[in-house]
């Protein structure tokens, strides 16, 4: 299996005098995800999950890349030996949550490009 670190400018800051915008910490917004079609009651159901606002960017988009690596290394497996119906849940879970993990991020990247931070 393969892990990918994610490395930019922020990883490693230029001591400076003045304040970079490169240097300021990207935060994740509040991303819901994994909502259930409808409840026991047949109405439908609020967010199971969320990825909490405020948490590193870096560390979410690499957790994000560690659980589609994940993915492939289970879809792999499995397509050999046939897929069972808790997999398939399971798979659908991994892809939810790094999906919900990128989305969090995507604020504050697109404030930093919009800051003249991001190239």
């Amino acid at each position: 299996m393969y892990f990918f670190v994610l490395e930019n400018d922020m990883t490693h800051p230029k001591n400076s005098t003045g304040h970079n915008r490169m240097q300021q910490q990207m935060l994740t917004t509040h991303s819901n995800f994994y909502h259930q079609s409808v409840s026991a009651d047949g109405i439908h159901s609020r967010p199971l999950f969320a990825v909490q606002a405020g948490q590193d960017c870096e560390e979410a988009l690499n957790s994000a890349s560690m659980l589609l690596g994940a993915v492939d290394e289970i879809m792999t497996a499995l397509t050999d030996e046939g897929m069972e119906t808790n997999a398939i849940f399971g798979l659908r879970m991994l892809v939810e949550i790094s999906k919900a993990l990128v989305d969090s991020t995507t604020n504050a990247v697109m404030h930093a490009k919009s800051q003249g931070g991001a190239q």
